[in-house]
C-alpha cells in the first residue's frame, strides 16, 4: 500500500464538547497507526495547546498548528518549521489595534501574549493554549518582539471597528497577510480579526506535511468541522465533515459524518469509511 495520511482537527472534531477524546476515536486512531497510516493533528491551536491530545493518542507524525503556519513535534511541542508574519506587518497591525482600543493578542508558535484589554477574553484565548502572558500595553511589550516567530495576530472589538481595521490592513498590507473576521463568541457585537501570513492556511500546512512524508495528495484524508478546515478539505483527496457542522462548511467536504461533537466517534467513522 502507498503511504497514507489523515489530518485531524481538534476542537469540535477529535475533541468533544467537554474537551475529551472518545474511547472509540482513541481506539480507531491507534489501529490506523498500527496499520501504517500517518495520523496528524491539524489545528488552529499553537503547539502547546495541541500537545496533550497528541500525547494522549501516542502520535508520532508532525503536528500542523496555528492554522498551517507552524509544524511542531507531537512529543515535545518544539517548533520544526514555521512561516512567520513579517515583523513590520505585525507591528503595523498591533499599532493599529492599539490606536483603535481593540483587545490584542500575539500568537507565537508556543505561547500567546495579550494586553490588559484582553483580560475579559482570556478563557476564550486559552482554548488555543494555556500559556498566555498578559501585559499592560502589548504595543510596548518586548516579550513577543524578541521572537522572530509571530504566527498569528488576533484583535477583538466592536464590529464596525474590526471591519474598518480589516479594510485598512487589506489596503496597506494585503499582499503580506491572510485576513479573516468573524463574530467572537456570544458577547454582543464583538468581532474578531485574525491575521496570518499570506498563503498560510490548513491546506498549505497539510500539503507541506504530505510532501515531507512522501504521501500523494489522493492518499490524504482530512476530518474537520469549521471554516478554517475548508482549505484542508480542498487539498485532501478525501474529506469528512462532522455532523454538527454548518451547511456552509459541509458543502466543501467529499463526505458527511453522522457523528457529532456531543458524543464523538467522528474519527472512527471517517477511518472506517476511508480505509
Amino acid at each position: 500500500m502507498p503511504p497514507r495520511l489523515i489530518a485531524l482537527d481538534l476542537d469540535g472534531t477529535l475533541l468533544r464538547r467537554d474537551h475529551t477524546i472518545s474511547p472509540k476515536d482513541q481506539g480507531a486512531v491507534r489501529e490506523a497507526m498500527r496499520s501504517g497510516v500517518h495520523v496528524a493533528i491539524c489545528t488552529g491551536r499553537v503547539s502547546t495547546g495541541a500537545i496533550s491530545s497528541a500525547r494522549q493518542l501516542g502520535l508520532e507524525t508532525t503536528m500542523v498548528c496555528a492554522d498551517g503556519g507552524v509544524h511542531a513535534c507531537p512529543k515535545s511541542a518544539d517548533k520544526l518549521w514555521q512561516s512567520p508574519l513579517a515583523l513590520a506587518a505585525a507591528e503595523h497591525a498591533i499599532n493599529l489595534s492599539h490606536e483603535r482600543e481593540l483587545a490584542s493578542f500575539v500568537f507565537l508558535h508556543h505561547e500567546i501574549h495579550a494586553d490588559a484589554r484582553g483580560e475579559p477574553w482570556l478563557d476564550y484565548i486559552r482554548t488555543w493554549t494555556p500559556h498566555v502572558h498578559v501585559h499592560d500595553r502589548i504595543v510596548d511589550a518586548p516579550g513577543w518582539r524578541s521572537h522572530d516567530d509571530v504566527a498569528v495576530l488576533l484583535s477583538i472589538g466592536p464590529k464596525d471597528v474590526i471591519e474598518a481595521s480589516a479594510e485598512e490592513l487589506r489596503a496597506h498590507r494585503g499582499e503580506q497577510l491572510t485576513i479573516v473576521t468573524w463574530r467572537a463568541g456570544s458577547r454582543g457585537e464583538q468581532y474578531a480579526l485574525m491575521l496570518r501570513p499570506a498563503g498560510v492556511d490548513k491546506g498549505s500546512g497539510l500539503a507541506r506535511l504530505a510532501g515531507e512524508l512522501g504521501v500523494a495528495r489522493e492518499d490524504v484524508c482530512a476530518v474537520g468541522d469549521w471554516f478554517n478546515d475548508v482549505p484542508m478539505f480542498a487539498y485532501a483527496g478525501r474529506s469528512f465533515v462532522m455532523g454538527q457542522s454548518l451547511d456552509a462548511v459541509k458543502q466543501h467536504a467529499t463526505d458527511r459524518l453522522e457523528a457529532t461533537s456531543d458524543d464523538g466517534g467522528g474519527i472512527a467513522e471517517a477511518l472506517e469509511r476511508w480505509l
